[in-house]
C-alpha cells in the first residue's frame, strides 16, 4: 500500500530541522477510494488513538505498514536514529479547528512524527501544513504540505 521505495528515496531537508515529504506516498491510486470508505467516522475535532476507533480493513493495513519494521528501518536509516524498543503511537484527527492552526512544535518526547493525509479532495489554499523556519512567524515557512490524499510529511 505504501510506496516504500519512494519514501526511501525522498531527500531530507535539514536546513532548519530534519524532515522530508512525499506528494503521494501510496503505491497506487486504487487505494484512495478504499481508504476513504474504511476511514473511521470522527465527527469532532481532536486526535484519537487508533485503538479507540473502528478502522476498516484498508486503514488497518495502512496503519500496519506505517508501524512496520520496514518503515522503522527506513526512518532509522534516513534520520540516523534508533527506534528499537520505542513505542509507536498512531492517532487519527477529526475535523480541524481554528485552534489547530496555531504555531506549535511537537513534544520533546517524540522522536519522529509521521503525518499522512487521507483527504479525497483538497482544493483549498488554506489548511496546508506549514513547516516553519522559526517559532514566531506563520508566514516565514520552509514548505507547505498539501492536505491531499497520500501526502506524507515525516520530521524529527
Amino acid at each position: 500500500m505504501l510506496d516504500f521505495q519512494l519514501i526511501s528515496k525522498a531527500k531530507i531537508n535539514s536546513k532548519y530541522f530534519p524532515f522530508f515529504s512525499v506528494k503521494d506516498a501510496l503505491s497506487s491510486k486504487k487505494y484512495h477510494t478504499s481508504l476513504v470508505l474504511d476511514f473511521p467516522s470522527i465527527n469532532k475535532g481532536g486526535s484519537f488513538p487508533s485503538d479507540s476507533l473502528s478502522l476498516g480493513q484498508s486503514v488497518q493495513r495502512l496503519v500496519g505498514e506505517l508501524e512496520s519494521k520496514k518503515m522503522k528501518e527506513i526512518l532509522e536509516r534516513k534520520f540516523q536514529v534508533s527506534l528499537k524498543n520505542k513505542p509507536v503511537v498512531t492517532t487519527f484527527r477529526g475535523h480541524s479547528r481554528m485552534k489547530d492552526g496555531k504555531i506549535h512544535s511537537d513534544s520533546k518526547t517524540k522522536i519522529i512524527t509521521v503525518l499522512i493525509y487521507l483527504n479525497v479532495h483538497w482544493n483549498h489554499k488554506n489548511g496546508l501544513l506549514r513547516l516553519l523556519k522559526d517559532k514566531k512567524n506563520l508566514d516565514n515557512y520552509i514548505q507547505e504540505i498539501p492536505a491531499t490524499m497520500g501526502s506524507l510529511e515525516i520530521g524529527r
